[in-house]
């Protein structure tokens, strides 16, 4: 009897927590994924807001998603709308490959057609930033140099001592085929942590290193992100990915974050992540002085 009890009572209980969250999906007109990184959770609270103030729709939020849980999420409907970035999309989900120097216009084509095509899913205009790999090099040192592109560093190389984590030097878009690319002839590689590597270039143990193009630390530092002027590393804009089937429920949403198209370039996204990192800023309120800065009503 006790045990018919207890088995009764944990039904119960499934049964309320399944009930409790279909209610909570269906309470909202439309759900925003977002992610665990700050970027992506960034982004995804300035979508939410932004449509909290600007259409009458019950927006809700499924945070902190590893950007596959994001993704599936909106692919079966859980959410409605992604932060994605054009390569990490066109690579990981659409299975394609990017050969370097492809255009990024044909890169952004072929992940808006890909992704309709797949998965019902709309690709709006990016937002204006990548955050992809590239080489910084000291201010200074550029400044006097005039070194502006990946291939005006390259005469250097054989004076310079390169940085990264330990990674890139085992990936195929990583250092040796970058070396390649460029003709690098580095004096010198050291494989280190990614949280030494802008202390050692500030403190002059290397000269240059690898950076995503929106690190915060970047916002910190007398640097210089240079062009990667051969187009080695794919695309990676951010965009807001959507359903078809809710842009067509609802169009105000499309309307509404298609003023998100080229607003914020990648430094000014560097800036906002060193104030979410720092601690300075929490997402929401991030999200709220970006809205007010980019987007003022």
């Amino acid at each position: 009897m006790k045990r018919n009890v207890l088995l009764l009572s944990f039904c119960l209980i499934f049964t309320i927590t399944i009930f409790a969250a279909c209610r909570q999906t269906s309470d909202y007109d439309v759900i925003v994924a977002g992610k665990l990184h700050s970027e992506g959770a960034l982004m995804a609270e300035v979508f939410a807001q932004l449509l909290e103030q600007r259409t009458d729709l019950n927006i809700g939020r499924k945070n902190d998603l590893s950007s596959r849980i994001a993704f599936q999420a909106v692919r079966e409907g859980e959410a409605h709308i992604y932060p994605g970035y054009t390569g990490s999309m066109l690579m990981g989900y659409l299975g394609q490959d990017v050969i370097p120097g492809t255009p990024y216009d044909v890169i952004i084509e072929r992940a808006r057609v890909g992704l309709l095509e797949d998965f019902d899913l709309i690709l709006m205009e990016p937002m204006g930033f990548q955050n992809t790999y590239r080489i910084a090099i000291d201010g200074n040192f550029a400044r006097n140099n005039n070194i502006i592109t990946s291939s005006d560093l390259s005469p250097f190389t054989p004076d310079m001592v390169f940085g990264a984590e330990h990674d890139f030097f085992d990936r195929p878009d990583g250092f040796y085929p970058l070396s390649e690319a460029y003709g690098f002839n580095f004096a010198r590689t050291v494989m280190m942590d990614v949280g030494l590597k802008y202390q050692s270039l500030v403190q002059g143990e290397v000269d240059a290193i690898i950076v995503y193009t929106t690190d915060g630390l970047l916002s910190e530092h007398d640097l210089v992100v240079l062009e990667d002027d051969k187009l080695f590393f794919p695309a990676y804009y951010f965009h807001a990915v959507i359903r078809r089937d809710i842009l067509e429920q609802f169009p105000e949403v499309g309307v509404v974050l298609s003023a998100l198209s080229g607003v914020a370039t990648s430094e000014d996204m560097s800036r906002y992540n060193h104030l979410v990192v720092s601690g300075q800023l929490s997402i929401a309120a991030a999200a709220t002085q970006f809205i007010n800065e980019f987007l003022p009503s």
